[in-house]
Formats: structure tokens, C-alpha cells, sequence
């Protein structure tokens, strides 16, 4: 929490009633009830901060990352950036890249570009299992079929039956190249 942005930063919202700022931990604040979420994260918190977001019950949020991570939340199946972290968010929200920072337009000059993004909760979130999707990108290289092999101990013993029950285009599939209703069609068979 740097408090020497407070006075600047509320004097100069001091004629918006509709804005509320809180110089707390963003791990620490109770963020239900807020409707809109504006934050330049932590970049080395990025990730729990965001899944405390998604948790929320918020219908926007316009964030600054770092590029990396950003592109990560929008990734499209089968590119390298896709993974678990994309799979939940894009479950929860759509997710749009608004526009980059360069690392030059900050003081001092991280080591990192950033990029702006604007999620939008669903209305609708895609149910998924989290434990079979975070078991599943362990393996993302993997088939479906292999992937749920290898994870049969954390899955527990319904994951043969899981197995058998897909159909042989699915099971041959590698995980990375799953799309989130391909996740949920599993999700809902292993339920």
C-alpha cells in the first residue's frame, strides 16, 4: 500500500461520488459488492488477485498486467499460451485485450510491458470441474485419455469409467487443444 498516492488521489476524485478508493492489500479486501474493479495488479500477484476477482460477484473489471499474463487470459486453444489459468478465466468472463503499455511509459521502468484487458463476467459462467481441469493441463501436451490416466490418483477411481465414456475423437485429443465446452462435456461426465 503506498500511501504517499492517497492525498494526490483523493483530491482529485473528490468531486466523483460514485468512486470509492481503498488503500488496502488487495489479498486482504473483501471485494464482494463491487459491481466494476479498475486495478493495476501486483504483477507477482497477478494470479491469486485474479482468481479473488473471478470469485467475486463483479461484472466488470479493466486491469492492467504484465503482456505475458494478459495474453495468457485470452490465449485460443492449441497456442502455447494457453493453460489453466485461461481455462478458468474464460470460463468466468470473456476476456478482451484492450491496449499495451510500453515499459518506458513507467517511473521506474520495469523490465516488462503491460497490457491492458477488460473482462466481463459471463452470465452464464461454464461449470467446470477445477480439479479435473488443473489434474488435465499437468498433462497438456497429452491426449485426454493419457492425461486422465496419469491422474487417476487425484481424481480417484472415476476416472476409468471417465475414460470408457469418451468418445475416441475426445480421448485422442491432446489436453492443450481442448475447447471449454469440450471441458465441460468432460467435466459433466466425470460429475
Amino acid at each position: 500500500v503506498d500511501r504517499r498516492l492517497e492525498p494526490n488521489l483523493l483530491a482529485r476524485l473528490s468531486d466523483c461520488k460514485n468512486v470509492e478508493v481503498n488503500f488496502v492489500d488487495a489479498l486482504d479486501f473483501p471485494l464482494r459488492g463491487y459491481k466494476t474493479i479498475y486495478g493495476n495488479l501486483p504483477y507477482h500477484l497477478s494470479s491469486p488477485i485474479l482468481f479473488k476477482i473471478l470469485d467475486s460477484d463483479f461484472d466488470d473489471a479493466v486491469l492492467c498486467l504484465q503482456k505475458e499474463f494478459a495474453v495468457r487470459l485470452a490465449a485460443l486453444p492449441a497456442s502455447s499460451d494457453y493453460s489453466r489459468l485461461t481455462v478458468f478465466t474464460q470460463a468466468a468472463c470473456e476476456v478482451k485485450i484492450l491496449f499495451d503499455i510500453p515499459r518506458f511509459a513507467f517511473t521506474p521502468i520495469p523490465s516488462v510491458d503491460s497490457t491492458v484487458v477488460h473482462l466481463h463476467k459471463r452470465v452464464q459462467p461454464v461449470k467446470l470441474n477445477h480439479a479435473l481441469v488443473t489434474a488435465l493441463f499437468q498433462h497438456k501436451n497429452q491426449s485426454v485419455k493419457n492425461a486422465l490416466k496419469h491422474s487417476r490418483t487425484t481424481l480417484g477411481k472415476s476416472v476409468v469409467e471417465l475414460i470408457t465414456s469418451l468418445d475416441s475423437v475426445l480421448a485422442g485429443k491432446k489436453v492443450r487443444m481442448l475447447s471449454l465446452e469440450e471441458l465441460k462435456k468432460i467435466s459433466e461426465k466425470l460429475s
